[in-house]
């Protein structure tokens, strides 16, 4: 078994051409790009359609695990590279701390999973080790590898950005926020940035499981020729407009940010949102409650509006 513990810079802008593409009307869990794009790992060895899900003779021997990779960082991402199709289960201990989470298959054949291990002592380092299980019921185990939990965080997730609305781009741009967390959250210390300036939200309080739209302060809650806002969601009005001038309908990250400066969830910008057929809709989280950012979790292309919902 070959072990490797890396780094994978510059990953986020290799993926932003093939998130791009236009593909048929689809529910929003059809529309996310194929994860392959989400990670640069090496190719399976042997061919990734033998492992990738694709029926194979059984060759009567239990699985094998060629690599398993570890990324710490705000999620702790783990991927497992077998030598045949296999289920992945990840076993995270720190201490007397203990969590499983299922690997997903991707299209190239390695499994993997990112957790923000939510019930862990933050940055504390522990040991995770991958159990394979192929269909016939054999198994192999990994011995542990080092991770360090993620540093705690407020449970405020970036769903749905709105760039190039229907009305009025001075007023209509929104980014909503989900409080994913079981307790009211005051919003005080963060800021909202696009790629040239930064807002800082007010002290209101966001309650749990509910969204806010962060919006200009001329945003019409009526509509202004779009979507409205679900009645009971929580308006945010920055001075001006969002960001320096608007949020660029080419797509931009927007970054939410806490008091310390820690980004808490990020919206990549890889869905361009100029074209005349997609103003009034906007680029969605899927699912909205996911917390570790990637590219995958987004829509490859606008969607319908659902601020507030």
């Amino acid at each position: 078994m070959t072990v490797q513990q890396s780094s994978w810079p510059g990953v986020i802008g290799m993926v932003a051409l093939c998130l791009c593409a236009c593909v048929p009307d689809a529910e929003l869990t059809d529309e996310r790009g194929d994860n392959t794009a989400a990670t640069p790992f090496p190719p399976p060895p042997g061919g990734a359609a033998q492992i990738a899900g694709k029926p194979a003779p059984d060759d009567g021997m239990p699985p094998h695990i060629q690599q398993l990779v570890v990324e710490p960082g705000a999620c702790v991402h783990v991927a497992v590279l077998p030598n045949k199709a296999a289920k992945a289960h990840l076993r995270f201990t720190s201490g007397s701390q203990t969590q499983m989470v299922e690997a997903e298959l991707r299209s190239d054949g390695w499994l993997e999973a990112f957790t923000p291990l939510e019930t862990f002592t933050p940055q504390t380092e522990g040991g995770v080790a991958a159990l394979l299980e192929d269909a016939q019921g054999r198994t192999a185990v990994s011995g542990p590898q080092t991770f360090i939990s993620p540093p705690a965080r407020a449970p405020l997730i970036i769903t749905e950005v709105m760039a190039n609305p229907a009305g009025s781009e001075y007023t209509q741009e929104y980014v909503e926020l989900l409080n994913a967390g079981e307790a009211p959250l005051s919003l005080m210390g963060f800021t909202i940035e696009d790629a040239s300036a930064a807002d800082v939200l007010p002290s209101v309080v966001l309650a749990p499981h509910a969204y806010a739209l962060l919006v200009a302060d001329a945003f019409d809650e009526t509509g202004g020729g779009d979507v409205a806002p679900s009645a009971g969601t929580l308006i945010i009005r920055v001075a001006g407009r969002l960001g320096r001038d608007g949020l660029t309908n080419g797509g931009e990250a927007v970054s939410l940010r806490d008091a310390t400066g820690a980004v808490v969830s990020q919206f990549p910008g890889l869905v361009d949102m100029s074209a005349t057929a997609w103003n009034g809709r906007s680029a969605h989280r899927v699912p909205p409650t996911d917390p570790c950012d990637r590219p995958l979790l987004w829509t490859e292309r606008p969607q319908p509006p659902s601020p507030g919902w």
